[in-house]
């Protein structure tokens, strides 16, 4: 009775809704959901530069907040959520040499 009250609720609940700004413009960028919920949000371009810049949305408190920035600039990288304790990016650079580095996100 439980998932059925959940599904009925969800399906209310199956609208858009605006959160907080990023604190950094951002396009070509990536977005992770992490396991508790929050999400991670990598590189990307604004401001006419390529980001090394990382921010991590809480959605229970609906705010941004900035982390570690990343060691190289990435513009469509990937980045993909391991084991539950880390983001791995990978390439993602018009620098041939750049686009073949990859880092870790722990959290």
């Amino acid at each position: 009775m439980f998932k059925t009250k959940l599904k009925f609720c969800t399906l209310l609940l199956d609208v858009w809704m605006l959160t907080n700004n990023l604190t950094y413009p951002r396009t070509g960028h990536t977005a992770s959901i992490l396991p508790n919920g929050s999400v991670l949000v990598v590189g990307g371009v604004g401001n006419d530069s390529i980001g090394m810049t990382a921010e991590l949305y809480d959605p229970l408190s609906n705010t941004w907040t900035f982390v570690a920035n990343m060691t190289y600039p990435r513009l469509r990288h990937t980045a993909s959520v391991i084991l539950n304790s880390s983001v791995l990016v990978v390439g993602g650079s018009d620098d041939e040499l750049l686009g073949m580095t990859a880092e870790q996100y722990y959290f």
